[in-house]
């Protein structure tokens, strides 16, 4: 049998920033309930919502 993973604090603190971003993400109501009607253009959706949640995220984080 393998032994467990040691803990390391710094994998689930990038765990939780992923987990932050999904939930962002289900914050369109477009992408939560896929309405689109092909995958690509589904896809193309949640980049550009990943991309402006990014720009958002960005913005604040380089104020003086």
């Amino acid at each position: 049998m393998i032994d467990p993973p040691a803990w390391n604090p710094a994998l689930y603190a990038r765990r939780h920033h992923v987990e932050n971003l999904f939930c962002r993400l289900k914050d369109w109501a477009r992408i939560a309930l896929r309405r689109d009607k092909t995958r690509r253009s589904w896809m193309g959706f949640a980049h550009l919502a990943a991309a402006m949640i990014n720009l958002r995220l960005a913005e604040f984080s380089h104020r003086p």
